[in-house]
């Protein structure tokens, strides 16, 4: 019997789209790996099993917006990463969650002091959302890096649905944001708004004939 606060892994037998590690996309001056494709694809076909092409479209949506700021902001990632790992190590010595979130989080939504949410599938930002429904209770994944910035979260509870879909973890975080999205967020700025139009502009090539249809239209909005 499936345990019910339990995640769901990869499916057993699951053929990965691509059997080598390579560059396959370009972005500005960072790059999508097959070995990243390759790991949306697992996760997407843990819960909503699809064809093999429209799923790696997909991953390539959720991957792009974290390249492009990567690249946008790639000076200020060491003292960014300097600043998530004084946080997780605080906390992995035992440290009060609520005092690590009030001394380095710039998560400005979360409405209680430990950065706690509760949502289900593709609900959050990539990698937030796979991370977040993938492990154990009680793991903390991370430092990671989103759109937004430099996390690590931990699970506290997992609710299995009817469906894989249906699913629902329960986690904290701490967030270290890019310095001008906190700025842009703190002027009132519309942050997703202006992250669309830096994906829009992003230069992006696929370095293999054949592997264009991941840049189409179901994919680039």
């Amino acid at each position: 019997m499936q345990d019910a606060k339990q995640t769901r892994g990869p499916l057993a037998g699951l053929k990965m789209p691509y059997t080598s590690n390579r560059k396959l996309i370009e972005v500005n001056a960072s790059s999508i790996s097959t070995a990243e494709l390759n790991q949306y694809f697992a996760y997407y076909q843990s819960f909503r099993p699809g064809p093999a092409d429209l799923l790696l479209r997909d991953a390539v949506k959720a991957l792009l917006p974290m390249k492009v700021l990567a690249d946008k902001y790639s000076d200020d990632l060491p003292a960014m990463q300097q600043q998530i790992n004084e946080a997780l190590e605080k906390v992995r010595n035992g440290a009060d969650w609520s005092s690590v979130v009030a001394e380095y989080s710039d998560d400005g939504e979360a409405e209680n002091p430990e950065g706690k949410y509760v949502f289900g599938r593709e609900r959050a930002v990539q990698p937030f959302d796979r991370l977040a429904h993938s492990g154990r209770i009680g793991q903390i994944h991370g430092p990671f890096l989103t759109v937004y910035g430099y996390h690590f979260l931990e699970i506290l509870d997992y609710q299995r649905g009817e469906t894989g879909a249906k699913d629902q973890t329960t986690v904290r975080h701490v967030l270290v944001m890019y310095p001008d999205l906190k700025k842009r967020d703190a002027a009132g700025d519309d942050i997703r708004g202006y992250i669309k139009a830096m994906v829009a502009s992003a230069k992006v090539k696929v370095l293999e004939r054949g592997s264009e249809a991941l840049l189409g239209p179901p994919t680039r909005k």
